[in-house]
């Protein structure tokens, strides 16, 4: 009777033990931890099978006798956290999710600033100026007549010049040129002729201030005798009274070349 009871008494708890094992191996998968404990409850589930199974074999072979009660103490195992719960298993047919990439930020557009103008300077204050009272306008008198009438001044004559001096002297300065003058010896050979006209200018002490071509004779021989006459020639003074208040005096005279 005590082995049947304690067959009675056993069974729950093996019943529950091993609901518990197929409950852990159910979530065998969730750790290393989880398995070791599993497999320690399958051992000790199988262990109490084992005993219970020679317990029964050892009474079926002996003979029926007042059996000794049994006494079996039961230990009390260490309690241990509840496993977390189980990961839902992915199925085949189920697509993975992809990860979802997070979006790059989207830029927003730049609000451009609008320039102020900055503020206008207060005006300055306008100064009052006191307007003095006008001035009395001055009468105008009457225009005094004037007498335009021309007034004679005798104005002093210059002295005026003596044409026969004045001719006089420029004859004896063409008869100085006319002895002075040479006739080149190539320009006879080539049957050279022609006229040059000399300018020149003489002051009033008869010396020669300056001498140059005024006409050609078309030939450079007869233009180079020609103001050779005129610088050699030794002038006489101009006369007092020919060519008066002058300082110079600018003569032209002609001088011709002729084979006859």
């Amino acid at each position: 009777m005590s082995l049947t009871f304690l067959q009675a008494s056993m069974k729950p708890i093996l019943v529950a033990e091993a609901q518990a094992a197929e409950d852990r191996l159910a979530v065998a998968n969730l750790g290393l931890y989880e398995r070791r404990e599993s497999v320690a409850l399958i051992v000790s589930a199988l262990i109490v099978s084992s005993m219970v199974y020679a317990m029964n074999t050892i009474s079926m072979e002996r003979p029926a006798t007042k059996s000794s009660p049994v006494m079996v103490s039961l230990v009390e195992l260490p309690e241990t956290p509840p496993p977390p719960p189980p990961e839902p298993e992915a199925r085949a047919d189920q697509p993975v999710p992809k990860p979802v990439q997070p979006q790059p930020p989207v830029p927003m557009p730049s609000i451009p600033q609008i320039e102020t103008a900055p503020p206008s300077p207060a005006l300055a204050p306008v100064p009052v100026v006191d307007i003095p009272p006008p001035m009395p306008i001055p009468m105008v008198q009457p225009p005094v007549p004037v007498d335009t009438t021309p007034v004679s001044v005798a104005m002093p004559q210059a002295p005026r010049s003596n044409p026969a001096a004045a001719g006089g002297y420029q004859a004896r300065a063409r008869a100085l040129i006319e002895r002075n003058k040479s006739y080149p010896e190539e320009a006879l050979q080539m049957s050279m002729t022609g006229s040059v006209v000399v300018a020149y200018v003489i002051d009033r002490d008869g010396r020669l201030v300056r001498a140059e071509i005024d006409r050609s004779s078309g030939h450079s021989l007869l233009d180079q005798a020609a103001l050779r006459a005129v610088r050699r020639a030794r002038f006489e003074p101009m006369p007092e009274d020919a060519w008066v208040a002058l300082k110079e005096q600018l003569f032209r005279t002609r001088i011709d070349f002729n084979l006859e």
